[in-house]
């Protein structure tokens, strides 16, 4: 509920009173604190900046990108659907920039990346769930990856070792 509802609803109940229900018990001062906590349960609510599914062929990484207005409580869920440990990573678009650049021919081995590390997660095996954490306004990218690049890589059995993953990134 806006602040105008809640100004409109306090004059009604000024106008009208407060006993038009069947719980004539309840005062002025009740309502206001219902309102207020109406209020606090919109604001706490999320909203999923992104969602999606991808699979991941061995050696290969996918990076999404979004923008946050101002600083937001963030938080990152993934989801291993089928197939092997990957990791997932949320960086700045300059870092993720930086790691196309140093990638592009396939070398993950050289790679570095500085990441935030409460909102990225190695290795997923099964589901993870970050804490709610704030950032600052910019864009972001999360880059989801099936490579010899960090602590998780895929096995070496001479086959395509594809992983399918649901990940979602929410803001509050």
């Amino acid at each position: 509920m806006t602040y105008e509802h809640t100004i409109l609803t306090l004059f009604l109940f000024g106008l009208y009173g407060c006993g038009g229900g069947s719980n004539d018990d309840e005062t002025i001062l009740d309502t206001i604190e219902n309102i207020i906590t109406e209020d606090k349960q919109d604001s706490d609510s999320a909203t999923v900046l992104i969602s999606d599914v991808v699979v991941l062929n061995e050696d290969q990484y996918y990076g999404v990108s979004f923008n946050i207005n101002k600083t937001a409580q963030i938080q990152t869920k993934i989801t291993i659907i089928d197939g092997v440990s990957i990791e997932a990573f949320l960086v700045t678009e300059k870092e993720y920039n930086t790691w196309v650049t140093v990638t592009q021919n396939g070398q993950f081995t050289t790679a570095t990346l500085n990441y935030f590390e409460e909102l990225s997660i190695s290795p997923v095996a099964t589901t993870h769930e970050s804490e709610w954490t704030a950032l600052g306004s910019g864009n972001y990218y999360y880059i989801l990856e099936n490579t010899d690049y960090g602590t998780t890589t895929p096995p070496i059995n001479f086959k395509d070792d594809k992983v399918t993953a649901e990940f979602s990134i929410s803001a509050k």
